[in-house]
């Protein structure tokens, strides 16, 4: 059983790595920056409860706080993030509400 046909093969074959890493979704970073990985590696309970997350939700955090425009922003949300964090809490937007 073969998972692949012939033509999907050498379409895969033929990709050009320099040509990956293009959209935005592709290009967002995987961990916190200096001054918001610091605020983290300070908190030990923000920090242990943010490594036993998922990495979807982990990539998901990390990315609302490094897409805001402003620096006062990216600051407001990695405090806010390391107050739930330590209190061993979800980001309240991230919460999947039931109907």
């Amino acid at each position: 059983m073969r998972r692949c046909v012939t033509a999907g093969s050498t379409a895969f074959a033929a990709c050009r790595p320099n040509r990956s890493g293009r959209y935005s979704y592709e290009q967002r970073p995987r961990e916190l920056t200096a001054p918001y990985a610091g605020m983290l590696a300070r908190n030990a309970a923000a920090r242990k409860f943010f490594l036993a997350q998922i990495p979807s939700y982990r990539r998901a955090a990390t990315w609302w706080v490094l897409s805001a425009r402003l620096e006062a922003t990216r600051l407001k949300r990695a405090q806010m993030l390391v107050q739930l964090w330590a209190k061993a809490r979800l980001i309240p937007a991230f919460i999947r509400r039931r109907p």
